[in-house]
């Protein structure tokens, strides 16, 4: 089976449609914008993809989300968001009787790991920060399945969570409630691991044995962002976050 996920953000790219139909990628990620493109991906275009669905919220929301005091609320309220969004496209079926999107994401990247880039510390507003996100994560799945609806924890950056105990331990909660479990690979210049590549690729099944230990197998893991990022590698480099066509180091196709 092709393994190549689709991450949408702009939908309206050229030739989308037919990279669709092409890759038939069995994981979409969508920016849940594009009521038309939904039906045209359930029904016609990759009618078989685990479509997620993702609104946008920038970080010092979430960062709000996490420190207003009332994370249960926060994830209620992202959830009914989500249900009311859009005269109730999160509810919609294509013609094959799956829902056009299968499960919604919850935050973005909300919290650094114990292998960030940044200096980490477990400190309290860390610990903190740790314990808001999994009372709200737990939230958010509980106001969608009762509405019929499912979502995806975590989707945490790349190379921050990557060992047995990194999230057991945080977030109890959110690894009882749910089942899909949301992760980022980038690397560069190449996303497996070679002599001249840094990457975070396949650093979730470290994390994943450390589940599995204490939750059995329930859940499953879908990678919601993966590529090839020049600043994993170069994270102070003034040319910042770009991909495989930059031209001061452009990787072949």
């Amino acid at each position: 089976m092709n393994k190549l996920g689709f991450y949408i953000e702009n939908t309206t790219v050229q030739f989308l449609r037919d990279a669709l139909t092409k890759v038939q990628p069995p994981v979409i990620l969508i920016h849940a914008a594009d009521r038309g493109l939904l039906r045209e991906i359930r029904n016609t275009l990759s009618p078989d993809a685990f479509v997620i669905g993702r609104l946008f919220i920038d970080l010092p929301q979430q960062q709000g989300m996490l420190t207003g005091g009332n994370p249960e609320g926060e994830g209620r309220a992202f959830a009914e968001r989500i249900i009311n969004f859009d005269f109730g496209l999160a509810k919609e079926k294509g013609n094959n009787g799956r829902l056009l999107i299968d499960a919604w994401m919850s935050l973005n990247e909300p919290v650094p790991g114990p292998a960030a880039f940044v200096d980490w510390k477990p400190d309290a507003d860390t610990l903190a920060r740790y314990d808001a996100l999994d009372r709200l994560q737990a939230a958010f799945l509980e106001r969608l399945r009762a509405d019929g609806l499912e979502g995806v924890a975590f989707n945490f950056a790349a190379g921050n969570f990557v060992a047995k105990d990194h999230v057991v331990n945080h977030f109890p909660r959110s690894l009882a409630a749910y089942t899909y479990l949301g992760f980022h690979e980038y690397g560069w210049p190449t996303l497996m691991p070679r002599a001249d590549t840094s990457t975070a690729a396949l650093f979730y099944r470290a994390l994943m044995e450390g589940v599995r230990a204490k939750h059995g197998a329930r859940h499953k893991v879908v990678i919601t962002e993966a590529g090839l990022a020049r600043m994993y590698r170069h994270p102070n480099d003034p040319a910042g976050d770009v991909g495989w066509l930059y031209p001061g180091e452009p990787i072949s196709e």
